[in-house]
């Protein structure tokens, strides 16, 4: 992908690298994937983070005051004034089934959760799935397709909406714990940072798992993490929001938004906790600490969350999450099945018909060890 987007960027004067420029024992020893060189925003990066930013300036009062009014009216912040976000187009609205359907299966409500949609059809799918959806065209010009790998155009410009979909949660005056689509409840989350997390840190991160010099001190994952509302962490969003250029330069969300947390740790005294991997366990653990992953399936570990994080693109999400019985959706509620549904006013496609009543790691395929798939990503 790198390399592709050198070659856009300037094909006449493109020169292919040597065959073993990205190998791993050559990687083990640079500081960066992306020299420090390249993660300046520049030219193009630059014009398209100033339209995004400026229009979303003009709309962000008006957007503001509707989505705490949203919260309101669905009394979405009744639990320590926490809202659990999400964002999403419709070539997610599966995973997001998913996830209400593992909700389901736990028994944990959903009471809590605000799902900003990319698209109407996406915000329609995703109430008739009992969440409480929000959209808006002064969110952005956003795609409506799932991204098909890791850092290209669609999986770039979602991020946009994670950026504005925490911040104006958090400048509407509550306190934000958000997920990525991929996530799938064991237990209750928001107990965890109601009873078990300590009230003086600002926020609480994800183990990405990742050891790569660019994710350092922290290696937090941006799929899943508490925000607690106060100045300093609605600062930290709003430095975020003006990073847009940088998530362009890098082409990941993670990169951008460790340089700003970083930022407003040192200059401005944020605090940072960092999840155990145990109890909020993603794909790095999946793919490589298989003998956790075996106790966390057969219950001796317990878990509140899964990540299905750490691969290559929605279609191995799909078969890791059914390998492990993290799959709550029935055959018929594929993502064909939604795309194909234009009246969610009269459908089958609610949790009750879509959700199957099997518990984790039971349903509907036995956990497998050892998973060959071609395209595993490992970072």
């Amino acid at each position: 992908l790198i390399e592709a987007e050198r070659q856009k960027a300037n094909p006449k004067r493109y020169v292919p690298p040597p065959p073993d420029w990205y190998a791993e024992e050559r990687l083990e020893h640079r500081a960066l994937v992306l020299p420090q060189a390249e993660t300046l925003p520049k030219g193009r990066n630059l014009k398209e983070a100033l339209v995004a930013t400026g229009a979303f300036a003009t709309e962000a009062p008006r957007l503001v005051a509707e989505v705490r009014a949203r919260i309101r009216e669905r009394r979405l912040a009744t639990r320590n004034n926490t809202v659990v976000v999400m964002a999403t187009n419709f070539g997610t609205i599966d995973l997001v089934a998913n996830f209400a359907c593992s909700c389901r299966s736990a028994r944990v409500p959903t009471a809590s959760v605000l799902v900003f949609a990319a698209d109407p059809h996406s915000a329609r799918a995703v109430e008739t799935l009992g969440l409480a959806a929000y959209y808006d065209a002064g969110l952005g010009d956003l795609p409506d397709q799932a991204a098909k790998t890791y850092g290209d155009f669609a999986f770039v410009r979602m991020m946009w909406l994670k950026v504005t979909a925490v911040y104006l949660v958090l400048a509407a005056g509550h306190s934000v714990l958000f997920q990525d689509a991929d996530v799938v409840w064991l237990r209750n989350p928001l107990d965890f940072f109601a009873h078990q997390a300590d009230p003086a840190v600002d926020s609480y991160w994800m183990d990405d798992g990742a050891r790569s010099a660019r994710y350092t001190p922290f290696y937090s994952n941006t799929g899943f993490y508490f925000l607690r509302h106060n100045d300093r962490t609605l600062f930290f969003a709003h430095r975020l929001l003006l990073s847009y250029d940088n998530i362009l330069a890098v082409r990941s969300h993670q990169h951008a938004l460790i340089m700003a947390l970083l930022d407003t740790v040192a200059k401005y005294g944020l605090t940072v906790n960092v999840l155990h991997h145990a109890t909020f366990p993603q794909g790095q653990v999946f793919h490589h600490k298989k003998s956790l992953m075996q106790q966390i399936v057969d219950r001796q570990q317990p878990a509140f969350v899964f990540h299905m994080c750490w691969t290559a693109g929605r279609v191995d999400k799909l078969k890791y999450l059914k390998n492990m019985g993290l799959w709550f959706l029935k055959p018929s509620c594929h993502l064909d099945a939604f795309t194909h549904q234009r009246d969610f006013a009269n459908t089958s496609l609610d949790r009750p018909a879509c959700c199957h009543n099997l518990p984790a790691f039971f349903a509907p395929n036995p956990y497998v060890e050892q998973l060959s798939i071609a395209s595993k990503l490992r970072r």
